[in-house]
């Protein structure tokens, strides 16, 4: 079961990694645009994905399963929507993460289902 979870990890790990390098580099272009605190509400949804993503990993049900899904979704779209307030070669990177998280959702979807 390890085996299984280890892509959804490693990516994890990666998009962690991108979230904390986030900083807002023009606070009135921000604005301008949405992305006023965009950084920190990246951060939050990626607490409450670690949070269900722990839940599954220490007890996997078909309950913790679908909370963790359903994170993923929730995750995934919130960034798809602020992926023009990520600077630079970092937006390149969340697109690619996030391509990656949508193939795992899908994968996660199915395991919930032969739980």
């Amino acid at each position: 079961m390890f085996k299984s979870k280890l892509p959804f990890v490693v990516i994890f790990v990666s998009l962690t990694a991108l979230s904390s390098a986030c900083k807002v580099k023009d606070s009135i272009e921000d604005d301008l645009f949405g992305c006023n605190g965009y950084d920190t509400e990246i951060n939050s949804l990626l607490e409450e994905l670690t949070a269900a993503q722990t839940a599954y990993t220490n007890d996997p049900t078909t309950s913790t399963c679908n909370s963790y899904v359903s994170a993923m979704d929730t995750y995934v779209t919130e960034v798809y929507e602020y992926l023009d307030c990520i600077p630079g070669a970092q937006k390149q990177a969340y697109r690619d993460g996030l391509d990656q998280w949508n193939t795992s959702l899908d994968e996660t979807r199915d395991s919930c289902d032969a739980l």
